[in-house]
């Protein structure tokens, strides 16, 4: 009886646990550098590998210091040296799933979007077109039309090969949510970027730092469990 009562209480204490490690923060997003030689080979950031959670990504340029200098986003951000990808990740709403976004960083970038379930959602589709630029010094825009509103969770990577790092000119990275060219619309997420506001959660954008679903985080913490479930049956 004792070992049962130990091995349910230790099952909901997993369980709890999992469901709560999943936190949308509001108006931040993830970013994690992984120095590489490999174009977008960074890892994505989560809580377990160091990431870090910052307010703004609003790139300007390199004479600024790539990342604003003076601004929240500039606390553990790192864009000295060479061969480095800086990865962020961010969740955000958007009433017909058409936006944009532009970029025009040193030395290259690729954008990843996938429509989501939620804020605290799993991926419900495919993935839209990546987007990616390798020439330095062109400003480039990516338009991504879904056909739907919803969630969507977005994965910016922005590689350095070497010299100095950020906005080859003007803004280095930006949204905007309809399609456009016009780059006077765009502005930095955290900076003058307007999301959607979901009228289910009342959210508009923000990160999952633990990444994955609570479903899924459940489901590993039970699995874990069952090694420590049958070593109590056998003690």
């Amino acid at each position: 009886m004792i070992k049962k009562t130990l091995i349910s209480m230790a099952l909901a204490a997993a369980a709890a646990g999992a469901v709560q490690a999943q936190v949308f923060y509001d108006s931040e997003i993830s970013y994690l550098r992984t120095d590489t030689t490999t174009d977008f080979g960074g890892a994505v950031p989560t809580s377990v590998n160091g990431g870090v959670r910052i307010s703004e990504l609003r790139v300007e340029p390199s004479t600024g210091g790539g990342f604003d200098p003076n601004g929240a986003n500039s606390a553990g951000i790192n864009l000295t040296g060479d061969n480095f990808d800086s990865v962020f990740t961010f969740r955000f709403f958007d009433a017909d799933g058409t936006f944009s976004f532009t970029e025009n960083f040193d030395d290259k970038a690729r954008v990843d979007v996938t429509p989501i379930s939620g804020p605290l959602g799993s991926p419900t589709g495919a993935a839209g077109p990546t987007h990616t630029d390798t020439s330095w010094n062109t400003r480039t825009q990516a338009d991504y039309a879904f056909g739907a509103g919803g969630w969507f969770a977005a994965e910016v990577h922005l590689y350095e090969d070497g010299g100095g790092a950020g906005a080859a000119s003007g803004l280095g990275f930006g949204y905007f949510n309809d399609a456009s060219t016009n780059n006077a619309v765009y502005a930095g997420i955290g900076y003058g970027a307007q999301f959607d506001t979901d009228p289910a959660t009342g959210k508009s954008w923000g990160t999952v730092p633990d990444g994955g679903s609570s479903a899924a985080l459940l489901g590993m913490a039970l699995l874990s469990l069952a090694g420590v479930a049958k070593r109590f049956r056998k003690s």
